[in-house]
């Protein structure tokens, strides 16, 4: 990581350590909501049976390679799972961050505030922007990196810092696991709330093809 503590990532902790050649690294922390917490350690790791596969296809009503096709399109053909630093072993959902969703739910409450996650418009791809597009933030129409979508720890870390301010607008604002399905959505997959949701996205992949 690189920049310093910014108003809207009060909780960043840096401490110096020690490289395996012994060069100077900064270790750079944030504090995780423990509602984030509660939800990661609900992992059990389940796999998707060609069974389930087949079973899920049926219940859609579509071929069982276009739902295959989707699930590699929509994760991009990596892992539904990604590891929560590299030490404590926790597995959690890959994730994007859509900060056009949590200016909608939160009614714009942020956006003055936290416009690098509250936003009428969307994140921009970094091969399409360029200074003056109509979509970033800045009233002078200069293109910003928090303009864009970034890394798997750039989603996480907007996350957090939504969910700090609005925990379920937060949740709703991503797009979850091997499908990629957004949490506003979670009605469609009868479930009664956001949080039911998200813990089941985050126990394995085959509660995520189950949603």
């Amino acid at each position: 990581a690189t920049g310093e503590s910014t108003k809207n990532n009060p909780s960043v902790k840096a401490k110096k350590v020690k490289g395996p050649q012994g060069q100077s690294v900064v270790q750079v922390s944030v504090e995780i909501p423990q509602g984030l917490l509660d939800l990661f350690a609900e992992y059990t790791g389940e796999e998707i049976k060609e069974s389930d596969w087949k079973a899920t296809a049926d219940g859609l009503g579509c071929e069982l390679e276009v739902l295959k096709a989707i699930a590699k399109v929509e994760s991009g053909g990596r892992s539904a799972f990604w590891r929560l630093n590299r030490g404590d072993g926790a597995s959690i959902p890959a994730i994007l961050y859509e900060r056009h969703y949590f200016s909608r739910l939160t009614k714009k409450k942020f956006d003055a505030s936290h416009p690098d996650i509250s936003w009428p418009t969307g994140y921009l791809g970094r091969k399409k922007a360029k200074a003056g597009d109509k979509n970033a933030k800045q009233p002078e129409g200069v293109v910003h990196d928090s303009d864009f979508y970034s890394d798997y720890a750039s989603s996480y870390l907007r996350l957090i810092n939504a969910f700090r301010l609005d925990a379920d607008a937060a949740l709703r604002s991503c797009s979850w696991g091997k499908f990629q399905v957004m949490g506003d959505n979670f009605s469609l997959c009868a479930v009664d709330n956001a949080v039911k949701f998200v813990t089941a996205m985050c126990t394995s992949e085959l509660g995520q093809i189950q949603l």
